[in-house]
């Protein structure tokens, strides 16, 4: 009785260890994946066996607690003009700063205005843009004026229902008061390469093309539920990429994105 026992009980812990094994997999495995492949590949105390040259004509600009101290102050809207000024004087292409400004009502939008207005006077051809979200209604008093100022990191709102992915795969595009418009990676990407711009019909356009209005039609019957193409390859100009499918958080953000690489290192960028 005390042997039969044993071997039961040895039978119920086999039992919830490979239950658990089973379960557990699904997220282990693919996060035990890609620690091995970024020793391999990219890591900076790895092999770095797909390490690639850092692109010499971009520049990061970073503003911790040690950069306050050293010119004893803090970031406002009036010195993050003069960055932006100071770095289009100084021949950038493109300055993107990925710090969310956002405005849902009047008195916010007061708030942040001679921001914009600033932005506006040093450059209003979309080569200083900022993660920006203003309420369409407010946009609207506008008109253009400031259509070129924003660009959505919408991962700042919307992230992954799956945290080891978060870093890795960002998402094609999104819905932002009612209209679908690419991701601001592909609309940094677009002014670096003197792209224009894709208009809403274009977007929608090639989310159906490219498949990734199926995807997506799931939780955004709305929009898409006329497509039934097959998940492609994404064109930005002549460049095409794969799509990649991931459970988003939100119906707002495509279920597809790109997967990020991290093959340059990032201390070898410029400062």
């Amino acid at each position: 009785m005390k042997r039969f026992a044993l071997f039961f009980s040895i039978g119920i812990v086999g039992c919830l260890v490979a239950m658990g094994l089973i379960r557990w997999s699904k997220v282990l495995v693919p996060k035990i994946q890609m620690e091995l492949s970024d020793l391999f590949m990219v890591r900076v105390d790895g092999l770095r066996l797909g390490s690639i040259p850092s692109r010499k004509d971009i520049v990061l600009i970073d503003f911790d607690e040690r950069t306050a101290l050293q010119l004893k102050s803090i970031q406002s809207f009036p010195s993050d003009l003069q960055v932006y000024k100071n770095l289009i004087d100084a021949g950038a292409k493109l300055v993107y700063d990925c710090r969310l400004v956002a405005s849902a009502n009047d008195q916010t939008f007061n708030e942040i205005l001679p921001l914009l207005n600033g932005m506006h006077a040093v450059d209003s051809e979309g080569r200083v843009t900022r993660d920006i979200w203003i309420r369409s209604s407010l946009l609207a008093e506008h008109g253009d004026r400031f259509k070129n100022l924003s660009s959505q990191n919408i991962i700042n709102a919307h992230g992954h229902a799956s945290r080891s992915l978060e870093s890795r795969i960002y998402t094609i595009a999104h819905v932002m008061n009612g209209i679908p418009q690419e991701s601001a990676p592909l609309t940094i990407a677009r002014r670096v390469e003197n792209l224009s711009q894709r208009s809403a019909t274009e977007t929608i356009d090639e989310l159906f093309r490219s498949g990734v209005a199926t995807e997506w039609k799931t939780t955004l019957p709305d929009y898409f539920s006329e497509s039934e193409s097959k998940l492609t390859t994404y064109t930005v100009g002549k460049s095409q990429f794969t799509g990649y499918q991931y459970a988003a958080i939100g119906q707002l953000v495509a279920p597809v994105g790109f997967w990020v690489s991290y093959s340059p290192t990032i201390a070898d960028f410029k400062r």
